[in-house]
């Protein structure tokens, strides 16, 4: 690992540094022979099928959250505000779930990496997010109103937010440098896997219901986060140590102070991250091109609806569920490919986010002028085809720019902020847009101008890529 000035870092030898603020290995009952699987600290490459029970949970999580974004959310905010404030009311809604996101992945990664268990530091936090979610989806269906939504959307996101935190600390844990670009496109794999599985459940709305969709999604986001539970190991990772007076050692007690100094801490930690320059630009260029996502995927159910099959409602959910399948199956390819490509290309990732960059751009505008299912289904396959190869080789970059390494979930958990405040910027801004365009224009000039936005937004980010010094 390296840090902002390119010097390899001394975290990276076989001794790691297990918490930086309580480094006292005795006092905690702590050596580096407890850690997960009790064999020396230094990471080594796994098989891919290693790799894809590591990153087993993104597939429950995908599923979840495509189906969520853009199938069912969208449709059940419009069953219940109707056609004229459907964009508006969406933006507030993910909206308050982003304001979430921005404060809990960092406090979960912080959390996580102070944690000492006998199950390690990452699965406590994976269990019971996923529990609590799971009962969450259980309760969204019968919200009737848009404040009462709202407000079960927030708990929700807090609950997913804890344990995706948590997991994401698993990939920089566990996978070497030489290998991330390997690693990441299996994790691009199961995203895609998740994606498809959260397609077919949306596609299946009209037969099962709404209700029986969330148990469906909550299922699979359990099932898959008990496979890297159960089966991935957490190495180089803390366990809980077998000394007499527990993980406190000594007498039990706190340092004076301790406490304080730890909230202190977390707060100055938010911003720590941001000195580094490659972590900065890497944040950057992630959050734009979520602007463009989250311009143009939460509205596609509309899209669909308003352009492609006007006025069938069950024609909506099943198109959009088509649509959502064929970026699942270009992403998972592209990304599992330029995931090992920029691996086997000496760990050059930034041409590959240039392509990328590239065909989601192209594909958000070609939307402009798609009036037929055709035209929509090529733009599609292109999308998937960028968003794939982006996700693999963003993943490898973010967790090369780490500056931290005895932080990593703490670090991706600020990173993972990146992903979410466009839910409080974009979608908002696209949702009046939409809303107030389609009003005073029409309505293909409403589309016309989030999608054109949202290829400004992609344009950016893919352009500061070059900002990057230490990452080729």
């Amino acid at each position: 690992m390296k840090n902002s000035d390119g010097v390899k870092s001394p975290l990276t030898s076989d001794k790691k540094v297990l918490l930086q603020d309580y480094s006292d290995e005795e006092n905690f009952g702590i050596s580096s022979s407890d850690s997960v699987g009790k064999g020396p600290s230094r990471k080594t490459a796994g098989s891919s099928w290693s790799y894809f029970i590591l990153t087993a949970y993104m597939c429950g999580w995908s599923a979840l959250w495509s189906c969520l974004l853009v199938i069912v959310v969208p449709s059940q905010i419009e069953a219940m505000v109707g056609e004229k404030q459907k964009g508006t009311s969406l933006g507030i809604v993910v909206a308050i779930g982003g304001f979430n996101s921005v404060i809990v992945p960092p406090l979960a990664g912080y959390l996580s990496d102070r944690t000492v268990t006998r199950w390690g530091r990452r699965r406590p936090y994976m269990v019971g997010g996923a529990l609590g979610v799971f009962v969450i989806m259980l309760i969204l269906p019968a919200c009737k109103s848009v404040a009462m939504f709202s407000f079960f959307w927030f708990l929700l996101q807090t609950a997913s937010n804890f344990g995706s935190s948590a997991f994401l600390g698993l990939l920089p844990d566990t996978v070497p440098e030489d290998d991330l670009g390997n690693a990441s496109g299996i994790m691009s794999v199961s995203a895609a896997v998740g994606q498809m599985l959260g397609a077919g459940a949306g596609y299946l709305r009209p037969s099962i219901g709404l209700f029986g969709v969330y148990f469906l999604l909550a299922v699979l986001h359990v099932i898959f986060m008990l496979v890297t539970v159960l089966w991935a190991k957490e190495t180089p990772g803390l366990q809980y140590a077998s000394a007499p007076n527990g993980p406190e050692g000594g007498d039990g007690h706190d340092a004076p102070g301790r406490k304080t100094a730890a909230v202190s801490e977390f707060f100055a930690d938010i911003l720590r991250p941001f000195k580094s320059h490659d972590f900065r630009w890497v944040y950057i260029t992630r959050l734009l091109v979520q602007m463009g996502i989250y311009s143009v995927q939460e509205f596609m159910n509309y899209f669909v609806g308003d352009i492609i099959v006007p006025g069938n409602r069950k024609a909506t959910q099943t198109t959009t569920s088509v649509l959502l399948a064929v970026i699942v199956v270009a992403g998972g390819l592209s990304g599992f490919v330029c995931g090992k490509l920029s691996d086997r290309f000496g760990g050059k990732r930034k041409m590959f986010v240039y392509v990328a960059g590239g065909l989601m751009s192209l594909a958000t505008f070609s939307l402009i002028y798609a009036l037929s299912f055709g035209i929509v289904v090529m733009s599609a396959f292109l999308f998937g085809m960028g968003f794939g190869s982006f996700m693999a080789v963003d993943m490898a970059m973010v967790v090369e720019a780490l500056p931290s390494p005895e932080k990593a979930a703490q670090d991706m958990g600020v990173w993972h902020t990146a992903l979410v405040v466009p839910q409080m910027i974009a979608t908002p801004i696209a949702g009046v847009i939409l809303d107030r365009v389609k009003k005073d224009i029409g309505v293909h000039a409403g589309y016309t101008a989030v999608f054109t936005l949202a290829v400004i937004y992609f344009s950016l980010g893919t352009l500061f890529v070059m900002k990057l010094k230490n990452i080729k």
